[in-house]
């Protein structure tokens, strides 16, 4: 099964969050990311690469290593808090997945 890389840089001013990432808003008393680690898993998915940025350290905290959901997870930032910036995060991530994964917005 191929890595998943899931974009999880942005703040959720949409959302009207401001204390957490929008990886992590409330869904039915549970973060997301964790109803899309849960179908990961189900799938066969074996390795995570979260690229992250506003409040990473909150996404790192809350997700850690992914061995809960029997994943790897690690995590690379991507860049400066001014949008996607797809080469330099595919810079960062090419070395950890290899050229062929699946992307998924967080």
């Amino acid at each position: 099964m191929m890595p998943v890389v899931i974009l999880a840089g942005g703040r959720g001013t949409r959302l009207g969050l401001k204390d957490r990432p929008k990886i992590l808003a409330d869904v039915c008393g549970r973060p997301f990311a964790f109803y899309q680690l849960d179908w990961l898993a189900s799938q066969g998915v074996r390795q995570v690469v979260y690229a992250i940025n506003f409040l990473a350290e909150q996404i790192v905290g809350t997700i850690g290593d992914g061995s809960r959901w029997g994943l790897r997870c690690s995590y690379v930032h991507d860049g400066p808090l001014s949008g996607a910036n797809l080469t330099m995060i595919l810079q960062r991530l090419v070395p950890l997945v290899g050229d062929r994964f699946f992307v998924l917005y967080g």
